[in-house]
């Protein structure tokens, strides 16, 4: 299956696109499905580097067993805690 699509450049972008072309003889087809892979490729690959820098992270913290279970009400008591004297 195929879907066509339709697109507006400016004048610069056209250029860029003709002389693409015209140095690698592909198609205008052929150059936007290129393009969209290899956008598609960056970015997984810059959710996976973000995705192992938080990995990095993981059982370096001290807390209950429950902590990956209970984030949200373990941080709001703990946040209750601090700002208790402040009320």
């Amino acid at each position: 299956m195929s879907t066509r699509i339709s697109a507006r450049l400016d004048d610069a972008t056209q250029a860029k696109l003709e002389s693409i072309q015209a140095q690698t003889g592909r198609t205008v087809t052929e150059l936007v499905a290129e393009a969209l892979d290899l956008y598609y490729r960056m970015l997984r690959a810059d959710n996976l580097e973000s995705n192992r820098a938080l990995l990095s992270l993981a059982g370096i913290f001290k807390g209950p067993p429950s902590l990956s279970e209970r984030v949200k009400e373990e941080f709001t008591e703990a946040l209750d805690g601090k700002h208790a004297g402040h009320r």
